[in-house]
């Protein structure tokens, strides 16, 4: 299951796309959604990973939470629903290497105003601290540091909130969509998970 624009970017363009054209693995399954979160979806969501034909998957990326974060979800509301999910990953594909993809700053329009919500630098780091912890305590499991490759490639907190890498404060634009991809093939290179 895919909930995916075409009309906002071309699926060529995105960076699971990419990842599978510059990697050589098999996409099984891409399943997200916009907007979703993991206290709605996050628990179901892992169980739904195995191809159609039972191929279960070698290597599970998992990038969500920003909604989360977006939607005012506590660190400790974070971290129970993130360790929840990544847990059912890790029982229902177990021996799949898990590579969990951290988040960066976001400014997004409030409804009905001309003000924008703002989230900073240490307030993502916070929730991805979280992360880092639950990579380091789950066997197979490691990090894609998004914010770090992006704060390496020189990228300071005015580049993320002028939407230089997103097409409306959250969602990545074709360049976000490019640096995702480079932060997620490193880690999985790093990782010897394909050659």
């Amino acid at each position: 299951p895919v909930h995916y624009d075409s009309n906002l970017i071309s699926v060529d363009d995105t960076w699971w796309k990419q990842l599978v054209d510059n990697t050589g693995m098999n996409l099984l399954v891409n399943n997200s959604f916009a907007g979703d979160t993991m206290t709605n979806k996050g628990i179901r969501r892992a169980a739904k990973l195995m191809h159609n034909n039972g191929t279960k998957p070698d290597v599970v990326v998992v990038y969500f939470g920003i909604n989360d974060i977006k939607n005012g979800a506590s660190p400790e509301e974070f971290q129970t629903n993130y360790k929840a999910m990544v847990d059912a990953i890790s029982s229902n594909y177990p021996g799949a290497q898990i590579c969990l993809v951290t988040h960066v700053p976001y400014t997004w329009p409030v409804t009905g105003s001309t003000v924008r919500e703002t989230v900073t630098i240490d307030q993502v780091q916070q929730f991805n601290d979280i992360i880092k912890n639950i990579a380091n305590t789950t066997e197979n499991c490691y990090v894609a540091d998004y914010l770090q490759h992006c704060l390496n490639a020189g990228m300071t907190y005015d580049d993320f909130i002028a939407d230089a890498h997103t097409r409306d404060g959250l969602h990545p634009n074709e360049t976000g969509m490019d640096k995702i991809t480079a932060c997620v093939e490193e880690a999985i290179l790093a990782h010897n998970i394909v050659s």
